[in-house]
C-alpha cells in the first residue's frame, strides 16, 4: 500500500510515486486538499484507488484533516492485521 499526502494534490514526487505503485500493483490511497488536483484526476481515471480530498484552500485545515485521516487509516490497518492474525491462528 502507498499512502501519499499533498495539500494541493499536485506534488510531482507523490504523483510519480503513485504511478510507480500502480505498476507494482499496490493499493494506492491519496489525501489531498482543495480540488484534489492531479491526484483527483488520477482517481477519476482509475489509476489511483482512493483519493480523500479536504475541500478547502486553508492549508491548516487540510493538514489537520490529513492527520485525523492518517490516524484513522492507521487504526483500520492495525485492526485488520490483528483480526487477520486471529483468523490465521
Amino acid at each position: 500500500m502507498l499512502l501519499g499526502l499533498s495539500t494541493s494534490g499536485n506534488s510531482e514526487n507523490i504523483v510519480r510515486a503513485f504511478e510507480t505503485a500502480r505498476r507494482m500493483k499496490l493499493v494506492t490511497v491519496a489525501y489531498a486538499g482543495g480540488t484534489g488536483g492531479k491526484m483527483a484526476e488520477m482517481h477519476a481515471a482509475g489509476t489511483l484507488d482512493f483519493c480523500l480530498t479536504v475541500p478547502t484552500s486553508s492549508i491548516h485545515r487540510i493538514q489537520e484533516s490529513h492527520v485525523a485521516l492518517y490516524h484513522t487509516t492507521w487504526d483500520l490497518v492495525h485492526s485488520f492485521l490483528e483480526n487477520r492474525s486471529v483468523v490465521a491462528a
